[in-house]
């Protein structure tokens, strides 16, 4: 019996291993981004990855109550809601950390993090705590053999080699 289990987990491992080995990123075009003015008086720093997001506290206010009435995870939507609406009457900035939300198996924000670097409406702080207002866009295809395939934009910072955000727009 154990011997039909180990002959069944090497096939599984020998089928699995070559197709993620495979995988295939292809950039179609890069684009700059400079994002617009940022003039707001309340921000959201939002934690992701390696970079911090800041963005407009309303825009991410408005889309929380959105998530209270529309998302799966309602409750936590609005524990976020009421911790927005604390927090901010404290201090003008807000501090949000993606890693909470992973924690929670649930990424409610990507989306909207997504549309607003699209936009330049945000601006990014590095690990270093330098502010950046333009980065670089990629446009790409990652394929990994014959199973997956995924469209959409890979953020970076300016010099940087490591992307800080990936932005699905189609995936099958």
């Amino acid at each position: 019996m154990k011997q039909t289990f180990l002959i069944l987990g090497l096939l599984i491992y020998s089928v699995i291993v070559p197709a993620q080995d495979s995988l295939l990123e292809q950039i179609i075009k890069y684009d700059t981004i400079k994002a617009k003015p940022f003039t707001v008086k309340q921000v959201v720093a939002f934690k992701y990855n390696r970079v911090t997001l800041l963005l407009n506290y309303n825009t991410v206010l408005e889309y929380t109550i959105k998530m209270t009435e529309t998302s799966h995870n309602k409750h936590i939507s609005k524990s976020i809601l009421s911790r927005l609406k604390k927090d901010i009457s404290k201090n003008d900035t807000v501090h949000l950390d993606q890693a909470y939300f992973i924690k929670l198996n649930w990424i409610p924000y990507t989306a909207l993090i997504c549309y607003e670097l699209q936009n330049g409406t945000c601006l990014i702080k590095d690990a270093d705590n330098i502010l950046h207002s333009t980065f670089i866009v990629a446009h790409a295809i990652i394929k990994a053999g014959d199973i997956y395939v995924w469209g959409g934009k890979l953020y970076f910072l300016i010099g940087g080699k490591i992307k800080f955000i990936k932005c699905t727009e189609w995936e099958s």
